[in-house]
């Protein structure tokens, strides 16, 4: 939230370098956390393949998984920054797979190969538009599902999972779960839309935007936990002026 805040008052203000020197250092950790996770991963594919060694697998297995949501998150953030829109699309999803910046991600040993009960995150993800109805997401949209225990202390070392929108914007994932315990768990999503806010001359207008939802629960094991996700607007692009939510 703290970023979300420091990049708006760079926008507000025209303060261009310092404004493209927090996108830059975004970049370069994302990029250093990349690289970590791949030396990580060869490493112990390296050991299992060298030495039969299965633990060293496993792991590696693990940063698999870990990269996926890494790796996504820096296609997008290149893109954008080659099109002079990393600023913004920072501000629509900073707190979600950005996870991987804002957030503690490790892969951990709740996945369904290692735990035979199972809970169940579900839900159904609309867009909430200003000015207009809400509406279904479409098919194919990217969630993603972040999962873990609270150690003695209440902090929580997260794995990831994604999975995508079905018919009437529908996901649902499986996750692996301890008998007895619970996880704590945080879904988000975003996407990009129309809707209504106010330009320059403070005239409502309808224009793109980037919508953002999170949502997080405590979800015992073996049960279903439903998320309604509801992406509101969180950064509009459609021209130079417009007042941001």
């Amino acid at each position: 939230m703290m970023i979300l805040v420091i990049l708006k008052i760079f926008i507000s203000n025209g303060n261009r370098n310092n404004y493209k020197l927090l996108i830059n250092n975004i970049m370069e950790e994302l990029l250093n956390k990349i690289k970590n996770a791949a030396e990580s991963m060869i490493r112990d594919a390296s050991l299992q393949e060298t030495k039969g060694n299965k633990a060293a697998g496993l792991r590696a297995r693990k940063a698999s998984l870990a990269l996926e949501p890494m790796l996504k998150e820096f296609r997008k953030m290149s893109i954008a920054k080659m099109k002079g829109l990393a600023g913004l699309l920072i501000i629509a999803s900073f707190a979600g797979t950005a996870c991987v910046s804002c957030e503690h991600v490790d892969p951990t040993d709740l996945t369904e190969e290692n735990l035979p009960v199972k809970s169940i995150v579900c839900g159904h993800v609309r867009y909430l538009p200003s000015g207009s109805d809400p509406y279904s997401a479409e098919v194919g949209l990217d969630v993603n599902i972040f999962y873990g225990e609270k150690d003695d202390k209440g902090n929580v070392t997260y794995a990831a999972k994604s999975v995508k929108t079905r018919q009437d914007g529908y996901f649902e994932a499986t996750v692996g779960c301890p008998v007895g315990k619970s996880l704590e768990v945080k879904v988000e999503c975003r996407g990009v839309g129309d809707s209504q806010t106010t330009d320059a001359k403070g005239k409502k207008v309808k224009e793109s935007a980037f919508f953002y939802a999170t949502v997080s629960k405590t979800v015992d094991c073996g049960m279903a936990a439903y998320f309604a996700m509801d992406m509101v607007p969180s950064a509009y692009t459609g021209s130079a002026g417009l007042t941001q939510p």
